[in-house]
């Protein structure tokens, strides 16, 4: 039986037979070769860039870009939005600036990117000519390089594979918490 026949017959909402929009891709090279890596948010799934202001910064009721006194160290988070997309809060230390910020947590993607609107609070910015280099900054007291991205910040699987991260998850309370070790 076809996908389709199979959201028909079992009547699911209509958001789930959406297809999802292309937000972004990047290309990441590899030793032997280049591999087209998409990173993919439905259209609908409830993440747009005002939920970072408002809705993260209320239910976390911390400020999304506020300064920061001292760095996190575990990162705590919520399931957020329709597809329950876990977001964490995080401090990202550059040039002596502490500041917290949100994060998607995305474990299919393998790296780390950091968006255009912390690189500006911090007075950075990413050249197009120099797309393909990568930022040495402190996430949660940990040193990560990280990519640019337009418009989230993403916590890929490099960050967790290098601090031998465990990620708890309760889908009831719907929250989690990373921990790393040094």
């Amino acid at each position: 039986m076809r996908l389709s026949s199979l959201v028909k017959a079992s009547n699911l909402s209509y958001y789930l037979r959406k297809k999802p929009t292309m937000v972004g891709t990047r290309t990441f090279e590899t030793q032997n070769d280049k591999t087209l890596t998409p990173i993919v948010v439905p259209d609908d799934s409830g993440v747009k860039s005002e939920d970072l202001y408002e809705k993260l910064s209320e239910k976390f009721n911390v400020k999304h870009l506020s300064d920061s006194t001292k760095e996190l160290d575990e990162i705590k988070g919520i399931l957020f939005g329709n597809f329950h997309r876990p977001f964490g809060l995080m401090t990202i230390k550059i040039n002596n600036k502490i500041k917290n910020i949100f994060v998607l947590i995305d474990t299919s993607s393998p790296r780390t990117f950091i968006s255009e609107e912390v690189l500006n609070s911090c007075n950075l910015t990413f050249s197009n000519t120099y797309r393909n280099d990568v930022l040495c900054v402190m996430l949660n007291k940990r040193q990560a390089y990280v990519d640019y991205f337009s418009d989230l910040n993403i916590l890929g699987t490099d960050y967790l594979r290098e601090y031998s991260s465990q990620l708890f998850v309760d889908f009831e309370q719907r929250n989690f918490i990373i921990k790393s070790n040094e």
